[in-house]
């Protein structure tokens, strides 16, 4: 209440000037006596500790005004309040209060985490959190289906905090928490509820820089301990998430491994064009190479029978047959189920001591079967590393068809719900050595400005064979 003396008055300054500073000094001091008093609350009590961290404010603000340096007596009383603050806060970790902490972050404000001793907590804090994001973003629930827009949106706003998390945080231990989390946590229950899942499961632990052989690694494990038709399932899916993505990275070499190993695949067929199908292992590829298409041409004409006409034929039989088109198809999954049906048939002839040399055809059966005629070309194309089993009494044979029903069989395979009980034995799959036979059943379609005729060359495994000259 007392007027400054005439030495405090100079400078530049105003008699209103000198009584505003020591005005300003008196409440930062109040101020600073006010978040003393608040000190006790502030270190178990979210309005303790807004109380003392605005009354530090305000004597901050006071103090800029007098011209003084508060800076010494907030540091002593940050570093008075740390030791209890800091085990509130231990205390809510171990909680995993995720709220409180964040308010109580909050409160405190970024340029104070440092003073106060809390990085560590705060990144911890922000730790979980990410945490916490994505497992609620990307845990399957129980009636879900399909991956809806709304959690992708949901999945991509916790990847971008985990990505923030994770770059925030010194330690390394939030890319360890992301990859324990995604890797060894999500992606076995993702996996096992849908395709989606395991998808967007992946993706975020790629975009969450989780180092690509730590996710492949743990992919392939997954993969490995999976029921084989849910690893079949996933293996095909995984190629799709490299276009679905449009992931500028290789696929790992052991997923065409995994993949050639289960479908028992022949080594030279064109996995990378097969996996450009949708969900299936399929590739239907030109037959360019000028020897198989002449092969194939000779075929026919070595199997027609232009004078022979059958049960089934309607109008004049063709005198020939010309090859416009050929087309290898390689089908993953057909190609599995016909081998494991394959290997029985062989274990069955060979328990019943079934006979499947040539002289036995040629004295006891038909003869020589025509269309084997084939065989050395068919083995020199993509594929053809796998031998026929003779044992087995696998053939190629020829099936005529129409243009639709061929594209169904080669793009999934024989519907036996569709065979004809009027066949001469019965609903079942019919195939012929003889051109001539098998074109009895084509239809005609436009291909290159053309009518053509599909007729399908087929490797069937005859087994044990009964044979019947006068059906």
């Amino acid at each position: 209440g007392r007027l400054p003396a005439a030495a405090e008055v100079g400078g530049g300054m105003t008699l209103q000037d000198v009584l505003r500073c020591h005005w300003d000094a008196s409440q930062m001091e109040q101020a600073l006596q006010t978040a003393r008093g608040t000190m006790a609350a502030a270190a178990g009590i979210e309005q303790g500790l807004e109380s003392f961290m605005d009354a530090i404010d305000l004597a901050e603000f006071h103090a800029q005004q007098a011209g003084q340096d508060p800076r010494p007596a907030v540091q002593d009383l940050l570093q008075e309040l740390q030791p209890s603050l800091s085990k509130h806060f231990d205390k809510l970790l171990r909680e995993k209060n995720l709220d409180k902490l964040e308010s109580l972050l909050g409160t405190i404000g970024a340029a104070r985490v440092d003073a106060l001793g809390l990085r560590e907590a705060k990144q911890e804090t922000n730790r979980l959190r990410s945490l916490m994001l994505l497992r609620a973003a990307l845990l399957p629930l129980p009636e879900q289906s399909g991956f809806p827009s709304d959690r992708q949106l949901q999945v991509r706003n916790a990847i971008m905090n985990a990505k923030a998390s994770r770059d925030r945080d010194t330690s390394g231990q939030a890319a360890s928490a992301l990859s324990a989390l995604l890797l060894e946590e999500l992606l076995p229950d993702c996996a096992a509820h849908s395709n989606q899942h395991f998808g967007w499961t992946l993706y975020a632990a790629l975009e969450v820089r989780i180092p690509e052989p730590e996710v492949w690694q743990a992919t392939r494990a997954l993969l490995e301990q999976c029921a084989p038709s849910r690893r079949e399932e996933l293996m095909v899916y995984l190629p799709q998430l490299f276009k679905q993505w449009q992931w500028q990275r290789p696929m790992p070499e052991w997923l065409f491994d995994m993949l050639k190993s289960t479908y028992r695949l022949p080594a030279d067929w064109d996995l990378t064009s097969m996996l450009r199908s949708e969900n299936v292992l399929l590739a239907k590829t030109a037959v360019t190479d000028a020897a198989a298409l002449l092969a194939f041409n000779l075929m026919l004409q070595r199997t027609a029978l232009p004078d022979r006409r059958t049960r089934d034929r309607r109008g004049a039989v063709p005198r020939s047959y010309k090859v416009v088109r050929a087309v290898q198809v390689m089908n993953g999954r057909n190609w599995q189920s016909y081998l494991l049906r394959r290997d029985e048939i062989l274990q069955e002839c060979r328990r019943l001591r079934a006979r499947c040399d040539d002289a036995h055809w040629r004295d006891n059966l038909n003869g020589e079967v025509m269309s084997m005629c084939i065989q050395d070309a068919m083995a020199a194309l993509p594929g053809g590393s796998e031998p026929l089993q003779a044992e087995a009494n696998e053939m190629w044979l020829l099936h005529g068809t129409s243009p639709d029903a061929a594209d169904g069989i080669t793009s999934e395979d024989f519907d036996m719900t569709r065979a004809n009980p009027s066949g001469l034995f019965g609903a079942g799959v019919y195939f012929a050595e003889s051109v001539s036979k098998s074109d009895e059943y084509v239809r005609g379609g436009r291909f290159g400005g053309q009518e053509v005729f599909p007729l399908l060359l087929c490797r069937v495994s005859l087994g044990y064979v009964y044979y019947c000259d006068d059906p």
